[in-house]
């Protein structure tokens, strides 16, 4: 009989016609080991990755008091995915925008100040050095900084990427995760 009721509550749990389950924005703090630098993550969009269809834009406001500098940009190959990664430092959280075209994922950092001249601490040339292609992620391009913004342009190996955006602390990092097609 026990069984009998789990099996029903279990089936009136939902079916598959159910709306799809969306997350909020998440502040959780970390508490680090003794001599660990502490890392919190202050925005997570989803505990999985989700599909950015079409122009389906991912937009979060920069705080009113930001005034971040780009420090670092680079990006890694994964087994399963790709990661594009801005560094930042100065004060307040960032913002962003991100969206989607046919083949590219255009990532606007917000927050950044206005004195940020191509993030003079991280050349070009730098950058170039590192970013490999991978997978998924194919290029990037820096489109520069834009009013109390930095654009980048990812080059991407399928139209329809799935991703995840995270924000790090210490240091601040925006951190963009494509899964391989």
């Amino acid at each position: 009989m026990a069984t009998a009721c789990s099996l029903a509550a279990l089936a009136s749990c939902g079916t598959s016609d159910s709306a799809p389950v969306t997350t909020a924005p998440v502040t959780s703090p970390s508490v680090p080991a003794p001599g660990v630098p502490e890392t919190q993550v202050l925005h997570t969009p989803s505990s999985e990755l989700e599909p950015l269809a079409g122009t389906q834009p991912l937009d979060v406001l920069a705080a009113p008091d930001a005034d971040l500098r780009i420090t670092d940009v680079r990006t890694g190959q994964h087994q399963t995915f790709d990661r594009f990664v801005v560094e930042l430092a100065g004060t307040g959280d960032p913002g962003w925008l991100v969206t989607a075209s046919d083949s590219t994922l255009a990532v606007d950092i917000r927050g950044t100040g206005s004195s940020d001249p191509a993030a003079a601490d991280v050349t070009a040339a730098d950058r170039a050095a590192r970013d490999t292609p991978g997978a998924a992620i194919t290029s990037v391009a820096d489109a520069g900084p834009g009013q109390r913004t930095h654009s980048f342009t990812l080059g991407l190996a399928s139209p329809r990427p799935m991703f995840t955006l995270n924000v790090l602390t210490n240091p601040t990092r925006i951190v963009v995760d494509v899964r391989h097609p």
